[in-house]
């Protein structure tokens, strides 16, 4: 099983779109797809015309009084699932730094689902904080969708130094997210700077 979270500092970047849009993708190459929107706005649980989810859902993950399957709900499109979100999410952080081993609660939930899913996507919050560490911890890839300026650069510079600094190291991919090819492009940010595999 594959976990692929789509996560950045900065909100409004296409995190939600690109969790989305390659879960669907992923679902219609026939793998086994599930959604988890960690986003406590719940955009992407929205997008799949999901439920927002109650407060059964942050018990789940803090004190894992239910298996993450429980929570898991089937979508309109075939072969993708989704874990809806929940507004008790926005206080999800204090309820993980209550928890012993937080960074590990994601990555331990996930690991039952590992024979029934090809690919998990997550969809985070924007934010540096313990769920961040736990989402990295629970990753094998982060994709960071970034807007083509210097300032996203930075957030993703920060986003890397926070990444090195985790005994588990996912692979960072970044890529630019809404680019319209019609308009002058946003001022480029400097060669030296620019996005790469980390």
């Amino acid at each position: 099983m594959a976990v692929v979270a789509l996560y950045n500092l900065k909100g409004g970047v296409g995190k939600t779109t690109g969790a989305v849009n390659l879960a669907h993708l992923a679902a219609r190459l026939g793998r086994r797809t599930l959604v988890w929107d960690l986003d406590g706005q719940g955009a992407a649980t929205f997008l799949l015309g999901g439920e927002p989810a109650g407060h059964r859902a942050l018990d789940a993950i803090v004190d894992g009084s239910r298996p993450l399957d429980d929570l898991v709900v089937p979508t309109a499109f075939e072969g993708l699932s989704l874990v809806p979100a929940s507004p008790s999410y926005l206080g999800l952080d204090i309820a993980l730094d209550a928890t012993r081993k937080p960074a590990r609660r994601l990555a331990r939930l996930l690991e039952p689902l590992a024979d029934q899913y090809d690919d998990v996507f997550l969809d985070c919050p924007p934010s540096m904080s313990t769920l961040s560490a736990s989402i990295v911890r629970a990753a094998d890839v982060v994709l960071v969708p970034l807007l083509p300026s210097p300032l996203a650069v930075r957030a993703f510079d920060q986003l890397s130094r926070f990444v090195a600094g985790t005994k588990h190291r996912p692979q960072v991919w970044a890529y630019f997210s809404m680019v319209d090819g019609r308009r002058s492009p946003a001022p480029a940010p400097r060669a030296d700077r620019a996005p790469s595999r980390r």
